[in-house]
């Protein structure tokens, strides 16, 4: 009976047993890491696919504020006074240029900025 426990022993401390079992636990790292490595790809791409679905709600909120503002008479009004020049029955319209008109009775100051400057500090 020793012999065949010592024969069976033997048997699982031969090289080719160990061979075997280191061969087996490397194919299950093997397995186990690709299994890991896609499980983590995977994690990441719901979380980015998760922060657009995030972006794009805002976005769509953002527009259809939009689109209610477009279709509310506040923008038709804001629309036709700046493009089509519209006002109102009783309004009178201004408008604004760039260049100083002179008033009446008023003459214009033909001195140079160097003069007016002398004459504002040092009295003249």
């Amino acid at each position: 009976m020793k012999t065949k426990r010592s024969d069976n022993l033997r048997f699982l401390y031969s090289g080719q047993v160990l061979i075997g079992a280191l061969v087996v636990a490397v194919l299950l790292a093997v397995g186990f890491g690709r299994a890991y490595i896609k499980d983590y790809s995977s994690i990441q791409e719901i979380r980015e696919l998760e922060a657009e679905a995030k972006r794009l709600e805002a976005e769509q909120i953002s527009l259809l504020e939009l689109l209610q503002y477009v279709q509310s008479d506040a923008y038709v009004e804001e629309e036709a006074r700046t493009n089509l020049q519209y006002k109102e029955p009783n309004e009178e319209v201004i408008i604004f240029t760039n260049a100083p008109q002179e008033r009446a009775g008023q003459v214009a100051d033909t001195r140079s900025n160097l003069i007016k400057w002398w004459e504002y500090f040092f009295g003249g």
